[in-house]
């Protein structure tokens, strides 16, 4: 049976840089729900066994200190559960920028035209084999409005880059903005404002943002719809295969191109999921007649 691959047309849905991304989110859910588990499961034998608020923490478990109680110690370890949330958000937020970042990259590489509204007009695997790149001053210019500054400014860099309206961050353009704010928060100021921490006229510690397992869970989902949307259009419509030619390249850079199955087994290998022999061989065929 005959098979039709077209360059700008993945034969994979998603992308490398997203398939970091969902790595990194379960992960982190991972361990999410880790400290969950044993929050629920330490209050669990805290009630079986009698434990009273005013009784000496190292009397029910182990602890560096002589004289805590239940209630203090309990009282710390819901400020901590509150600190790992936080924390939980700036890493989210972390690898969402990041993702941004990379999938940017892998445009530029392979639909260098776009930079200057000529979208598909230049394939990006024939400037990778000849060797010539577009202006790397151009390139970061886009990268830092798309990944700097407030997300309304973000939206509009990106929207205008690629002449798309993104829904998912059109509608969620007010809670990813106050996600950078807590991020920049937790990054910068433990957690409080910034701004109202660089008050040197009081000697009072600030209280620490409060943010819930639900909210987690809420930016896991939001970030999680808006790369789902900006994944499944910039393959479609800017990288296609670029991914695999990509990696062709690097992989026998200077040398003789293999076969489809040594290629096929490589392949595979490294981006972990199977690949057709006849695949392989049109990628290799497409890249060599350049």
């Amino acid at each position: 049976m005959a098979h039709s691959y077209n360059r700008w047309k993945p034969c994979r849905p998603l992308s490398w840089p997203c398939k970091v991304y969902l790595k990194h989110k379960e992960e982190h859910q991972r361990m999410m729900w880790s400290l969950h588990c044993a929050s629920k499961y330490t209050f669990k034998m805290l009630g079986q066994t009698g434990a009273l608020r005013t009784d000496l923490a190292q009397t029910h478990f182990a602890t560096n200190s002589t004289s805590v109680t239940i209630q203090q110690w309990q009282d710390s370890f819901k400020q901590f559960s509150n600190w790992t949330n936080l924390n939980q958000l700036l890493a989210q937020s972390a690898c969402f920028e990041t993702y941004i970042a990379s999938i940017l990259r892998l445009v530029f590489d392979s639909d260098p035209g776009l930079i200057v509204g000529a979208s598909h007009h230049i394939d990006g695997i024939r400037q990778l084999k000849l060797g010539t790149v577009i202006d790397n001053k151009i390139t970061e210019m886009h990268l830092i409005n798309c990944t700097k500054g407030t997300w309304q400014s973000r939206i509009s860099a990106i929207n205008s880059l690629f002449g798309y309206s993104f829904n998912s961050l059109s509608n969620h353009c007010g809670e990813l903005e106050k996600l950078r704010e807590i991020r920049n928060n937790v990054g910068h100021a433990f957690g409080r404002s910034i701004n109202l921490s660089q008050n040197y006229g009081s000697p009072t510690m600030l209280p620490m943002t409060r943010v819930s397992e639900a909210t987690v869970k809420k930016y896991f989902k939001i970030i999680n719809e808006v790369v789902r949307e900006l994944d499944c259009y910039l393959m479609q419509n800017h990288i296609g295969n670029f991914q695999e030619f990509h990696y062709l390249h690097n992989k026998y850079l200077g040398l003789a191109l293999p076969d489809e199955n040594t290629f096929r087994a490589e392949l595979t290998a490294h981006a972990k999921e199977i690949y057709s022999s006849q695949f392989c061989k049109w990628v290799i065929l497409y890249y060599d007649n350049l």
